[in-house]
């Protein structure tokens, strides 16, 4: 990583004229939404239900009432505008364009300025972030704490500050609180501190100790009110819908059969379950009943649980969505059944009715996550080549990108790629920057 001069400003120029032409073309792709006579409902998708209740009663001031559905972050900033989707899409894509700050700096520390302002380019012009960005989803503000978290992370690894480690556990926990995928998170980062070197191992068990304590404790007060309502000690108890999603997607594979049908089938089974309510009194309970048959699915098939973790179709750009944002076409579709089941041609020419002149004309919009794969690759095989001087980048992008790529396992909605998405801009910028330098210098040899 590149040593950053004292006084460097924290953004340049052409940061600046980057991050207003993106807000413009951001604005832009809202247009449809909002003039579509229904904005809330367009910006909606399944998971919105969740977040929108706890916001309407927040702006209501009745604070969260006994939502314990979801975590509280996001629906503390939709709370704000909820009932003003051109506000929503203002501010939801600021805090887009304010995700890109972090990015920057951390692709500047780690291979100059010029890597720094391709690194953010690539994340504001991603067709993921661009398409998600206006949705009113938790996406877009857990990738603003993804950033910022990945961004202090890089500064500890570099410069082994406390500051930077407490920042990193902080964030984190922060992040945690708008997606609780962040919950296992501070296992990554004690293993970075472990493996850090030039820092003694009392100071290690200092900074273990007292950042497991800092993470637990902005967590706790959430999870103690949780459970005041029934539902135990946790973030959120949509954690349980992992039975059937996740459950369903193992019950496909074993059967040969349909992800819809035996998700369907796990519901339907839940409802005359839960029917008991001497044994099911309270969410807590529910989701307990849920995570314990998730668990026994696990043990049943671990081969075909731990195969499912591992699939490209992660790093599929939202082309989807952004269609969606257009009006072109409508979600709901039932396309990840198809994907799993069929493939990915099969799963595009459902989504689009075999209309294959849209995905066509989307390539322009495509071209930056072409661009990121292109110079991602090269810049991991580089540092697999120079493993032991480059140990740490290797563990940080596993802990910044593989973690989140991992866990949700087989439902592998493109969105779920954001909070990776910092690192891998940086690691994409570095490695384009060196093919460019590669190619000029070939091209200077041959002449």
């Amino acid at each position: 990583m590149i040593p950053l001069p004292k006084n460097s400003p924290l953004i340049d120029r052409r940061f600046l004229y980057l991050a207003a032409v993106t807000l413009l073309a951001h604005l832009a792709l809202q247009i449809p939404g909002l003039c579509s006579g229904d904005p809330a409902g367009f910006f909606s998708r399944p998971d919105t239900a969740g977040y929108l209740a706890p916001a309407m009663a927040l702006s209501s001031g009745q604070g969260f009432g006994e939502c314990v559905e979801r975590a509280p972050g996001f629906p503390l900033i939709l709370a704000a505008v909820c009932r003003t989707p051109a506000g929503a899409a203002l501010l939801f894509g600021l805090i887009g364009i304010w995700t890109a700050i972090p990015v920057y700096r951390a692709g500047m520390r780690y291979a100059g300025k010029n890597a720094g302002l391709l690194a953010a380019g690539l994340f504001l012009w991603n067709p993921t972030v661009m398409a998600n960005r206006g949705l009113w989803l938790s996406d877009t503000l857990f990738g603003l704490f993804a950033a910022y978290q990945c961004y202090f992370l890089l500064e500890f690894l570099e410069d082994g500050k406390r500051k930077d480690w407490f920042l990193t556990v902080g964030i984190a926990a922060f992040g945690a609180l708008i997606r609780p995928i962040n919950l296992a998170w501070i296992v990554s980062a004690l293993f970075l501190l472990a493996i850090r070197k030039g820092i003694t191992l009392r100071e290690k068990c200092f900074r273990g100790i007292a950042g497991a304590a800092l993470f637990f404790a902005i967590l706790f007060p959430w999870e103690m009110r949780n459970a005041s309502l029934g539902a135990g000690y946790c973030i959120d108890t949509n954690t349980g819908a992992m039975y059937h999603q996740n459950g369903a997607m193992i019950l496909a594979a074993v059967n040969h059969s349909s992800f819809e049908e035996e998700k369907a089938r796990i519901l339907k089974n839940l409802e005359v379950e839960f029917a008991d309510r001497s044994r099911y009194p309270d969410a807590g309970s529910r989701t307990a009943y849920r995570l314990k048959k998730f668990r026994e699915l696990i043990a049943a098939h671990p081969v075909i649980w731990i195969r499912q973790h591992f699939r490209p179709h992660v790093l599929i750009p939202d082309a989807a969505a952004l269609c969606e944002d257009l009006g072109v076409t409508s979600p709901g579709r039932g396309t990840l059944d198809i994907l799993h089941r069929r493939g990915l041609v099969p799963a595009i020419l459902h989504y689009f009715d075999g209309r294959w002149y849209i995905p066509l004309l989307l390539l322009p919009l495509l071209l930056p996550a072409g661009l990121l794969l292109v110079g991602v690759l090269p810049e991991i095989c580089r540092l697999l080549r120079n493993i032991r001087t480059e140990y740490l980048m290797i563990f940080a992008v596993l802990a910044c990108a593989e973690y989140y790529f991992f866990l949700p396992g087989p439902i592998t909605v493109p969105r779920y790629q954001i909070p990776a998405l910092p690192i891998l801009c940086v690691l994409g910028a570095a490695g384009l920057l060196k093919l460019r330098e590669h190619i000029l210098i070939r091209m200077h040899r041959m002449n």
